[in-house]
């Protein structure tokens, strides 16, 4: 049967939900930790609400007869030049979030593209040029997004707060670690940022802008004085070498989309390490202690983003983090929005 493309409107939402639960049933299959009560429509039925009721969202169907089976549903993002994370993102960009896909079964290969020609014709007539997709890991799918020109960006792992096994028990003997106060402030700031710093290094190459110095330092200094926002430092010789700054739920800073989410878990929102103590077990030192926190603190899960092109993906992924999405971006050539030919 011919399937039609259309607008999604607010009367596709239950449809959608209803496809959103059942991927979302299949996900937990793989990461049984993601929160069971999203294999419900009803409750995947909010989340679209609210993707549906922010600003510049747009979306589209995909109808068999009289049955959507497909859809997909993004956002568009102008963002401020100064914003502390403004390099990580175009500042002309479209995002399709994890929640904002989903498919039949065996459908998703066939008509995410014919989807996302109708929508990306609408992004690139407003210039939105730099464009984004989060999907669940492990997935078929994932091929169909690097089929249409999009890469692996930074992913979100997962794993237990129990103790992180072998690696993390070998730090160096003259690495002491202990949660920072008011009077780190200032050490605090100078690794994050060195951090982001950083990340414009090769092979990440993600631009360090001067004009977001300002904001960012208000951003972190708003963390630093949240109870929600534990940050904990590593020293050497006395001499601060790392650091773990925490996002928990009970933060107003907390941000994670519920899907991806896994109940009673901590997010670890920045971590650093100087580069004249790297490989001296100080990241190892900061996580085994990080973890005993949150285990006290009755937290199950760990979550942390990383750039899959940095020089930290081993690390995590050797702490035993496990992948539970993929952000995937696409950088269209300009010329395209008035070279037709």
């Amino acid at each position: 049967m011919d399937v039609t493309i259309r607008p999604f409107s607010p009367d596709h939402a239950v449809p959608a939900a209803a496809l959103l639960a059942a991927r979302h049933r299949h996900d937990r299959a793989r990461m049984p930790s993601l929160p069971s009560e999203y294999e419900d429509p009803a409750a995947t039925l909010t989340i679209l609400q609210d993707l549906l009721a922010g600003d510049g969202a747009t979306g589209v169907v995909a109808i068999r007869g009289e049955s959507v089976v497909a859809y997909l549903l993004g956002s568009s993002h102008v963002g401020s030049p100064t914003r502390p994370f403004a390099g990580f993102m175009h500042p002309r960009a479209a995002e399709i979030p994890y929640a904002g896909h989903a498919a039949e079964p065996g459908d998703d290969i066939a008509l995410y593209p014919r989807l996302y020609a109708a929508l990306s014709q609408r992004w690139m007539a407003e210039g939105l040029i730099g464009q984004y997709v989060t999907v669940p890991a492990g997935r078929d799918d994932t091929d169909t997004w690097v089929d249409l020109g999009f890469g692996r960006f930074i992913t979100l792992g997962l794993r237990p707060t129990t103790p992180p096994g072998e690696r993390g028990a070998r730090p160096a003997a003259d690495i002491t670690v202990r949660r920072a106060t008011a009077a780190d402030a200032g050490a605090v700031q100078a690794m994050a940022t060195d951090l982001f710093r950083s990340f414009a290094d090769p092979l990440m190459f993600v631009p360090f802008l001067a004009e977001t110095g300002a904001e960012r330092t208000r951003f972190i200094a708003d963390h630093l004085a949240d109870p929600g926002c534990p940050c904990w430092l590593a020293f050497a010789s006395g001499r601060p070498v790392g650091m773990q700054l925490f996002e928990e739920p009970t933060s107003a800073r907390w941000h994670h989309p519920p899907l991806e989410s896994a109940p009673r878990s901590v997010y670890l929102f920045l971590a650093y390490t100087v580069p004249e103590a790297r490989s001296m077990g100080v990241g190892a030192a900061l996580f085994a202690r990080t973890m005993a926190w949150a285990r006290e603190a009755g937290y199950d899960d760990c979550m942390v983003h990383f750039l899959t092109a940095s020089r930290a993906a081993p690390f995590w992924r050797g702490l035993g983090f496990q992948p539970v999405s993929e952000w995937m971006r696409r950088l269209v050539d300009e010329r395209a929005i008035w070279a037709h030919g």
